[in-house]
């Protein structure tokens, strides 16, 4: 099952490590520190590693837009396959 994570909960003026941010995100730190390899941006200069705040909200916000998508009002979402599609025939029960 996945967990959404909500961008609204981080404050863009604080510094995070991934401990905090996991904290504040309801995730676990391993989730955050895996977050670094797809994209987030990590200040490792030092120790420990610090997440900027704004980076961090916008890192969420863009892997939720990706997620969401609107359907149009003849279009249904397929379970299968995971995308929006037509019924057969124009008809759905």
């Amino acid at each position: 099952m996945v967990k959404r994570v909500s961008a609204r909960r981080v404050k863009i003026h604080r510094q995070y490590t991934y401990e905090s941010a996991a904290d504040v995100l309801g995730v676990t730190a391993h989730t955050v520190r895996g977050w670094r390899s797809v994209g987030l941006a990590v200040l490792d200069s030092q120790k420990p590693h610090l997440i900027l705040g704004h980076d961090l909200k916008r890192f969420i916000e863009s892997r939720m837009r990706k997620k969401s998508g609107k359907l149009a009002p003849d279009e249904f979402y397929c379970m299968s396959c995971r995308a929006p599609r037509a019924p057969f025939g124009a008809m759905a029960d």
